[in-house]
């Protein structure tokens, strides 16, 4: 191809051309455009800024999509994990960030100092202000808004099923089962436990009603041992006068439910002999792990 030099430095004849004499360069007074169909796409100016769709760039890369749907893509066929796309900050501890912002108003997301990825609304143009909403720390958790230690991340949040194993007197010697089932959300420390349990026959141990099984034990920290939960059941033989049974857990470091019956100024173990072989129960209860 012919590298023509003899156009009207205009963006209808670039003074520096192929055989398409509308597409090419046109030089300004300390700048560059490329022109291609007579249009201007990219501009660099005197202060070394680019624009593409823009000839007056305000910033380093100043894009103006237009009415256009797409205005970036990248696109990697090499068969490794690096980086499509990275935004560094060389300077010392400062935020490296992404501002989205409209006529209503501006967000950023960006990295702090500290390494913790932070969301903040209100941010003016020039990262100054705006008021943070979340963070997700650098050592695992979130926090919301202007909280910010470890102690205030929300760290884990978990479902599932656990199996629910009813015990006499710690044993389970012949007890068997029409149906047992357990299921669990743990949001940070806090587990909310559900279970019902259908007995074909109540076995042979003897002493105080347990439920084992637990997906997680129960707090190690004073005064947070003993938390009550609620329970519904059929198929009993309740031994004495009752007003309540409750269930509950009670101790350091617990793995398991107890059963308690609530007389006038006191409590009873419920047992199995509060029990029958066609007993079915279900509980919840909400403890810290």
């Amino acid at each position: 191809m012919t590298i023509k030099i003899n156009g009207t430095n205009t963006t209808a004849q670039p003074s520096i051309t192929g055989a398409d004499t509308d597409t090419g360069l046109v030089y300004g007074t300390d700048q560059v455009q490329v022109v291609t169909g007579g249009t201007t796409r990219a501009t660099v100016d005197s202060s070394g800024n680019l624009g593409i769709g823009t000839t007056s760039p305000a910033s380093r890369l100043n894009l103006n999509i237009g009415a256009d749907q797409t205005w970036a893509q990248i696109n990697k066929s090499r068969a490794a994990n690096e980086p499509m796309l990275q935004l560094i900050h060389s300077a010392g501890n400062r935020d490296a960030k992404i501002r989205f912002a409209n006529s209503q108003g501006s967000w950023s997301v960006g990295i702090d100092g500290a390494e913790n990825l932070v969301f903040k609304s209100g941010e003016g143009s020039t990262g100054g202000g705006g008021t943070t909403r979340m963070r997700m720390l650098s050592n695992g958790g979130l926090t919301f808004g202007g909280a910010d230690a470890q102690a205030n991340a929300l760290d884990e949040y978990e479902e599932g099923a656990w199996t629910p194993d009813l015990r006499f007197g710690s044993a389970n010697t012949g007890i068997t089962y029409n149906s047992r089932i357990g299921k669990y959300v743990k949001i940070g420390r806090l587990v909310w436990v559900i279970c019902r349990i259908s007995l074909s026959s109540k076995g042979s141990a003897s002493g105080n009603a347990q439920v084992f099984g637990l997906p997680f034990d129960t707090s190690t920290e004073s005064n947070t041992h003993l938390t009550p939960g609620s329970i519904w059941f059929s198929g009993v033989n309740i031994q004495g006068t009752i007003q309540q049974t409750t269930c509950r857990t009670d101790g350091n470091n617990q793995g398991f439910i107890e059963f308690k019956n609530l007389t006038t100024g006191a409590e009873d173990s419920f047992t199995n002999s509060d029990l029958t072989n066609t007993t079915d129960f279900a509980f919840q209860v909400t403890y810290l792990s």
